[in-house]
């Protein structure tokens, strides 16, 4: 297990020196995305000119909210999002044996293979966001560090779920990458009180609910924190169980029952 950790920080440490080699275009994609983030929290703002709020959600609550998902966003792809789409790649591409000539495992390798310069963007203007917002009442602070840490772990533990059914569905990488990106990633930036009925029970079926919405609900005050350890035991469940299926997706490869790579 040590020698696991300190390839994974070396591996990470590598990337993070890659990226620091071309400062100006760290610049430069960091600050093209916080103007593109910037450019969603305006239109926010322009609805609530006209409206006063939605929901009971304010300017407020959204900067809260741009803040929490670009700052979950960044860490999660930065450190630990590579499975999200390297597996993909890699299965796509009948390339996935190829991991098997190094003397670690796969899912630590895939793990590590993500991480732009944009995401730099994300990060700071996430952290700037919850700043502002925190900034009346920093006695939250360690409440969000809490619900950050609950939402990458469980965004993981989906994104590995969903990652190996890839060895089971072939050619379906695109479709499930872009679940990703759509569910998971994009309602995480709408307000919660949005979605109602049927939908927020899909939601809930799917763990959108409470790996993000409860963490927000927390932090904002609507949700006792105490209901954070039902976030927890899905947090756990949806990684036991994502892992569960990566290695019988790797022993199905190995196996050749999936027509050497993918079929």
């Amino acid at each position: 297990m040590g020698k696991a950790w300190d390839a994974y920080w070396l591996f990470t440490y590598l990337k993070t020196k890659k990226i620091l080699q071309f400062p100006i275009n760290l610049v430069m994609q960091s600050l093209a995305m916080i103007l593109n983030n910037l450019g969603f929290l305006v239109a926010w703002g322009l609805l609530f000119a006209r409206f006063g709020n939605i929901n009971g959600y304010t300017l407020w609550e959204v900067i809260l909210l741009q803040g929490y998902s670009a700052t979950f966003y960044a860490v999660f792809f930065w450190f630990i999002g590579g499975v999200a789409k390297s597996t993909f790649e890699y299965l796509d591409r009948d390339k996935f044996m190829d991991l098997q000539l190094y003397p670690l495992n796969p899912l630590l390798l895939l793990t590590t293979k993500s991480g732009d310069p944009s995401q730099w963007g994300d990060f700071f203007e996430g952290v700037i966001l919850m700043g502002i917002y925190l900034w009346h009442d920093l006695t939250l602070l360690p409440l969000v560090v809490i619900c950050l840490i609950l939402t990458v772990a469980g965004l993981y533990g989906v994104t590995l779920f969903i990652s190996s059914l890839a060895f089971f569905v072939p050619r379906g990488g695109e479709f499930f990458s872009e679940l990703i990106q759509n569910i998971y990633i994009g309602g995480s930036m709408y307000p919660s009180q949005n979605f109602k009925g049927i939908i927020r029970g899909v939601f809930y079926a799917l763990l959108l609910v409470p790996i993000v919405f409860y963490p927000i609900e927390a932090v904002r005050g609507l949700l006792n924190p105490k209901y954070l350890l039902i976030s927890l035991f899905f947090v756990m469940l949806i990684n036991f169980l994502g892992y569960q299926l990566w290695k019988a997706g790797v022993k199905r490869i190995e196996s050749g029952s999936g027509g050497g790579i993918v079929d």
